[in-house]
């Protein structure tokens, strides 16, 4: 977390009764249906917390209840919080279907207004108990919990004019800002009744769930460079390997490669290597992604150009053909359609076509290319 940015931040476990159906409706809760009846902490006490601080890394280990655990971990010098929650089967003792939520409550004052990622591409902003792209249509709001919830595929915040409180998560969950200052997401469903939409069986899951989310606390002008990297760093977290060497590292190591890039030089900042992909004859697939949308701070929201015959340190580029984005078929071979307006307007996206070897990536702009190569001398 920044050192200069402070708020109260509290987080609570809670359950949503799932629904079994009531006078208004005989709707149950279940794998399409989100449609909870009251909420519950699920412990009547604070969490039982055990902490081991090291030099590296602080971690704090929370037991909430005999089926849910939760690890904190704070590494040196990282602005991020890591939580890893471990969720064994629900318990359903009780006859109770169970939903289970994780809620961050802050004195950040949002106005009502959270946002959520459009599959991991721009940030919408969303507004409780309303439709902000529906401004025709009226709404009789009898059950905000569900009217609330959308998908956060890869993170989601809060903030005011100052302060932003986000989470990055490793996989898809619901997500919500129910309350002021308050966002929350789904992070179990153990429901009992088949909500009779296609499965024919309740969403009774019995497996040991583990996910991990990363919390951020930081300026509004620091949260999106930030969000955006880290979100790139944890979908794409390395695979480690280790082996047993004899003698001290340095000995071992001698005449050995032990770092190496395919590239030159690192991308610009704003820049991901989406998919670099061999196929015959010396011809590669080549994906490029401009990971900020156009309203997020300059200059990593702005147009970046890229030297494409410069970028590989392996092989070289000796002729570049721009694709569609599946890579099934040229782009000069593409004929778009051509819509009839009642009014002309100016485009709102400019196509920059490539100048040789150079590309020019707008705001959230992915684009492929067939590269024809040949190894490098």
């Amino acid at each position: 977390m920044q050192s200069n940015i402070a708020a109260v931040v509290n987080q609570d476990y809670l359950w949503y009764n799932s629904s079994t159906g009531n006078a208004n409706s005989s709707q149950e809760s279940g794998a399409y249906i989100f449609r909870p009846n009251g909420t519950y902490p699920v412990t009547k006490g604070a969490p039982q917390i055990t902490v081991t601080k090291g030099r590296w890394v602080q971690t704090a280990v929370q037991i909430w209840n005999q089926w849910l655990t939760q690890v904190v971990r704070v590494y040196k010098d990282s602005p991020l919080i890591e939580v890893t929650t471990r969720v064994s089967p629900i318990d359903i003792r009780d006859g109770l279907g169970k939903e289970v939520v994780s809620r961050f409550s802050t004195n950040i004052q949002n106005q009502g207004r959270w946002y959520s990622d459009s599959q991991g591409m721009e940030m919408i902003e969303r507004v409780v108990d309303k439709r902000p792209n529906w401004p025709a249509m009226q709404f009789s709001i009898q059950e905000p919990e569900s009217f609330n919830y959308v998908p956060m595929n890869q993170a989601a915040f809060i903030r005011d004019q100052q302060i932003q409180f986000g989470v990055i998560t490793d996989r898809s969950h619901g997500c919500a800002g129910l309350k002021e200052g308050s966002i929350e997401y789904m992070v179990q469903r153990r429901t009992l009744r088949d909500d009779e939409r296609g499965v024919n069986e309740p969403l009774n899951e019995t497996i040991t769930l583990y996910t991990t989310s990363l919390l951020s606390l930081t300026s509004v002008a620091d949260a999106q460079p930030l969000a955006r990297a880290a979100s790139l760093r944890f979908a794409n977290r390395p695979t480690i390997a280790f082996q047993k060497i004899n003698g001290p590292i340095a000995t071992w190591g001698k005449g050995k490669v032990l770092s190496a890039s395919g590239l030159k030089a690192a991308l610009p900042g704003n820049v991901h290597l989406l998919n670099l992909r061999t196929l015959e004859d010396g011809k590669v697939i080549l994906r490029l992604h401009h990971i900020f949308s156009s309203d997020e701070p300059a200059p990593l929201s702005q147009p970046v150009t890229l030297d494409i015959a410069n970028l590989f340190q392996d092989f070289s580029v000796t002729q570049i053909e721009e694709a569609s984005l599946t890579a099934n078929k040229l782009r000069s071979s593409v004929q778009r359609l051509t819509w009839k307006a009642s009014e002309a307007q100016p485009p709102k996206y400019q196509f920059s076509p490539l100048r040789g070897s150079l590309v020019t990536l707008r705001p959230m702009e992915i684009r492929t290319f067939i590269l024809q190569t040949k190894k490098a001398l």
